[in-house]
């Protein structure tokens, strides 16, 4: 089904025993975001700018955003260099915030990235 996740683990058995396992993602399913990080924007006391790396394993039509881990919402990004980046607006200064960041493909979401940020 193009809504099931499917993840499978592979191992390396051998006469000399079993080698380490490796978890892959089937083909073309998107995985979380990787190196997710929130940065107070500089001059803007609510604001969050969220930057990560892309998943390279799946051709991504959209991110989406979430800051309890129950309900996305797709969002807007652009790209800085190597870098996707999406900026959170409204939120309250000195307050610390969740923000949970998945990739969907063709064939789904893939699992959140997470990281914590506080606007100043």
């Amino acid at each position: 089904m193009a809504s099931t996740s499917y993840t499978f683990a592979v191992q390396e058995v051998s006469a000399a025993g079993h080698g380490d396992e490796a978890t892959i993602a089937a083909p073309g399913q998107a995985v979380a975001p990787t190196n997710l990080v929130a940065t107070a924007v500089m001059g803007a006391d609510d604001e969050v700018e969220l930057s990560w790396d892309n998943p390279d394993n799946a051709a991504i039509i959209r991110y989406e955003l979430s800051r309890d881990n129950l309900s996305y919402a797709t969002i807007a990004t652009s790209t800085q260099g190597a870098k996707t980046v999406h900026r959170v607006e409204n939120l309250t200064a000195g307050q610390s915030y969740t923000f949970y960041v998945r990739a969907v493909s063709a064939f789904g979401e893939g699992a959140p990235a997470t990281t914590t940020g506080t606007p100043s």
